[in-house]
């Protein structure tokens, strides 16, 4: 299962990622195994901490999340 540290509206670390789907600067979508998680927002901009640890920064307004 994926791990998600949340500050503020800024920024979200995910844990337990297996690929990005989807990059722009206003979505980005990640492959969490058997979860898909959409994050929407406004500059968003994604920097690989680790192998299976992302980290999104920007204006993010919200996140979603749905079965594979």
């Amino acid at each position: 299962m994926p791990h998600i540290s949340v500050n503020s509206n800024i920024e979200a670390v995910i844990d337990g990622c297996f690929g990005v789907i989807e990059y722009s600067d206003s979505v980005v979508r990640i492959n969490c195994k058997t979860l898909i998680l959409k994050i929407d927002g406004d500059d968003l901009s994604i920097k690989t901490v680790s192998e299976q640890q992302y980290k999104v920064s920007g204006n993010i307004f919200s996140m979603e999340f749905s079965s594979c």
